[in-house]
């Protein structure tokens, strides 16, 4: 089936830039978020007392990568959840609502 779906090697050109184009596309927008995110957020070493602190052994990544351990900072948060990173807090406000004037029809809207 494939075979005759691409007997026209026109056919298959297009679809192989096709996958070309579709794969420099996702990996450029990829590339863009994970640039955006560093920007904003960026890694710090750790310091002397977080490397003495911390237990390094208990993050998966330094596990697999002992050197990163020296140059990202990381932060045990615990096993009990919610911890405060996931823990929000949001106070309701009161939004005063528009009244119409008498005699105004439904939809219309008042001017000031």
């Amino acid at each position: 089936e494939i075979e005759r779906a691409f007997s026209n090697t026109h056919t298959m050109i297009e679809f192989l830039l096709f996958l070309v184009v579709t794969t420099g596309v996702i990996a450029t927008v990829v590339l863009c978020i994970l640039r955006a995110m560093h920007s904003s957020i960026g890694l710090a070493k750790p310091s002397q007392q977080q490397l003495r602190d911390e237990p390094q052994n208990s993050c998966p990544l330094f596990s697999h990568c002992r050197t990163l351990s020296t140059q990202i900072a990381w932060r045990e948060l615990g096993g009990t959840f919610p911890t405060p990173v996931h823990r929000c807090d949001c106070q309701a406000v009161a939004v005063p609502r528009l009244r119409h004037a008498p005699g105004a029809a439904e939809g219309d809207t008042p001017h000031s």
